[in-house]
């Protein structure tokens, strides 16, 4: 595990956290930390969890996908099934940005319910979630298949997920070892605490269906701590204890304990859970929508007392935030500063363009980040890296040579932090980024066009050493720079794309952002293939270093991070060809790119003529348009 030790060591030192903090982030000891990070001890997927959720990042960032047993999911009444209601076709819906498949369970005729459990009521649902493969259902002596693949599996019933909203007392449900699931061997605790911890997080079901009597209940939950974790039997259904059974006894005939029952109805009276609305929109069936739901002690210890006697611990569940579902289908989160919004933006595949028999063209639109291209992610971790490092002091000055979007992206992370912001820029480069770097309080150094980026990577080293108290970044030198993207863009693209891509195609200015993304997926996946994209006057091709009209791609010099074991393919392309590209992307796609971002998709276009039959491309859109107007990017306003 010395691979994700590394990690952990690079993701802690650019959220600058030291071995305390994250210990008490995480829960796991500075000194299980440290010998983590060494490389020393082999985390537990338990540890892995909380380190992730310590450093607030995903567990496939860190770890990736962990290897799951094959598991078969079994019921004992066979009078469920897992089709849609009005198709009779087996449901299943895809997460891509997770390695999960929700598959939704219709109660039709009502179910007896294990022990103290309640039966299930007609028209309500369960959920599956199948991490890493294939579900395996047996039920009426059928068998089902349901995964992305041939990998391993598991699965967990939804605790306290979906109720009957029709009746006048809901009860929900309990857990899937106390209703006829058979784990498989090995290491359960772990892979149940994952899926449970994934349920929890995504406390929603993602469809509805008008059809009358199907409703599905929504809620909406983040950052739980699971504090223990359970393990069943292979093959038998998990027996109990004196004192398990002795609970359910006083439960079922005095209901002195009627922990769950009490537990629910809390729920429902803070409406932490409400109904779709049958014509298929999500809605509530009424409260406020601004409630917080506090769960009481008999929530919390409900758990413990209806898990199987023979489980190794139990397993409770502590809330930490649990918000009233919004009452519209957007999730967009609420943050506390513009920086947490920065990454995980979203992809969209290019259909309008002829493509060969089942070629794919994923685009990841990093326009979305909120200063306007993919350079917000880089200036966050500029200053995070410059802060823990020490080379940033507060109140300090931040120099940097940039084309444009770095200086954006720089300023838009240094907002509210009391630097001084000074970017020297070639004289060249678009109005419209100067006028934002402008806005959001930078000072700009214009340097001689003919002198290109050496000149102000020049003028910025001598600006620095006149000021006290300077720092210059340099980007095209800083081994944070695909430092960022290894550990964020990298994993969103295979996340998003459900771990195949065959092909990833980007521009390269500093090459931060290809060798960072193309490290990640090659490690995942050595047989991907790259292909990085140049404008004419840029020497990786070979040819001769010269002016261009294409911005924030092209390379005079090779950045000492640059690795051309990671480059299978370089593609130049002429300036009349990105610029047409853009006019293309913008008719055909309704997608305003830059002209760095119309290099790329033509470089796209000529690995999807070579490309096998099947292959999924992705490629990275940079920027916007809307930079470049006064450059004439559109031919009309050259004509004007």
């Amino acid at each position: 595990m010395i691979e994700f030790g590394a990690r952990v060591r690079e993701a802690r030192r650019l959220a600058g956290l030291s071995l305390e903090e994250l210990a008490r982030r995480s829960g796991v000891s500075r000194s299980a930390l440290s010998k983590i990070e060494r490389g020393e001890r082999n985390p537990s997927l338990l540890h892995a969890l909380r380190i992730a959720d310590g450093l607030g990042r995903s567990l496939s960032e860190l770890l990736g996908a962990p290897a799951l047993p094959r598991v078969r999911v079994t019921r004992r009444d066979a009078g469920w099934r897992l089709t849609d209601p009005e198709s009779g076709a087996v449901r299943e819906a895809l997460f891509p940005p997770i390695h999960g498949i929700e598959v939704i369970r219709y109660h039709l005729p009502p179910q007896a319910g294990a022990g103290p459990f309640p039966a299930h009521p007609p028209g309500t649902v369960e959920v599956f979630v199948v991490l890493e493969g294939r579900l395996v259902v047996e039920t009426g002596g059928e068998r089902i298949e349901l995964g992305p693949g041939d990998a391993a599996a598991t699965a967990a019933d939804a605790p306290h997920l979906l109720a009957n909203p029709g009746s006048p007392s809901p009860l929900f449900f309990g857990t899937p070892e106390a209703d006829g699931h058979h784990m498989g061997r090995g290491r359960m605790e772990d892979r149940l605490l994952f899926g449970f911890l994934y349920l929890l997080r995504r406390n929603m079901a993602k469809e509805a269906f008008p059809k009358e009597g199907i409703q599905l209940l929504k809620g909406h939950a983040h950052r739980f701590d699971v504090d223990g974790y359970g393990r069943s039997r292979h093959g038998k259904p998990p027996s109990k204890g004196f004192i398990q059974g002795l609970a359910e006894i006083l439960h079922q005939i005095l209901g002195i304990f009627d922990a769950h029952r009490k537990a629910d109805q809390s729920i429902v009276d803070a409406q932490f859970l409400a109904p779709f609305r049958r014509n298929g929109s999500m809605g509530h069936a009424g409260g406020d929508g601004d409630k917080a739901f506090h769960p009481s002690k008999a929530f919390r210890q409900g758990e413990k007392l209806h898990l199987p006697r023979d489980f190794r611990r139990p397993l409770r569940v502590r809330q930490k935030k649990a918000h009233h579902a919004p009452k519209t289908l957007s999730q967009a989160p609420v943050v506390s500063r513009v920086q947490d919004l920065i990454g995980n933006t979203p992809m969209v595949e290019i259909t309008s363009f002829p493509l060969p028999e089942g070629v794919r063209i994923f685009a990841k639109l990093e326009f979305m980040n909120p200063g306007g291209s993919v350079k917000d992610r880089l200036g966050l971790g500029l200053i995070q890296d410059g802060e823990k490092r020490g080379l940033l002091a507060p109140g300090g000055t931040i120099i940097e040579p940039t084309a444009g979007n770095t200086g954006i992206g720089l300023a838009l992370a240094a907002a509210g932090r009391g630097y001084r912001l000074i970017f020297t820029v070639p004289e060249h480069f678009s109005e419209e980024k100067q006028a934002l770097m402008k806005a959001l309080g930078a000072e700009i150094v214009p340097t001689p066009q003919k002198e290109g980026m050496k000149g102000a990577i020049a003028k910025a080293y001598e600006l620095a050493r006149s000021i006290p108290g300077s720092w210059v970044p340099n980007q095209f030198e800083n081994p944070a720079n695909p430092g960022i993207h290894y550990l964020t863009t990298g994993p969103e693209i295979y996340e998003q794309m459900e771990q195949k891509v065959d092909i990833f195609v980007a521009g390269a200015g500093t090459a931060g952002t290809f060798m960072g993304c193309a490290r990640f997926l090659k490690e995942k996946n050595p047989r991907i293939r790259t292909a990085i994209v140049e404008p004419e006057g840029s020497i990786l091709g070979g040819g001769p270093v010269g002016p261009h009209r294409t911005e924030g791609i092209g390379m005079e010099f090779v950045p000492p991070f640059f690795d051309w074991k990671l480059v299978d393919q370089v593609h130049t392309v002429p300036d009349d060809l990105a610029f047409a590209m853009v006019e293309e992307l913008a008719k055909r796609e309704g997608l305003l790119v830059g002209s760095s971002s119309g290099a790329a998709m033509q470089a796209a276009l000529w690995e999807a003529e070579k490309a096998p039959p099947g292959s999924r491309i992705a490629v990275i859109f940079p920027d916007s348009s809307e930079r470049y107007l006064s450059c004439g990017i559109y031919p009309f306003l050259k004509e004007r």
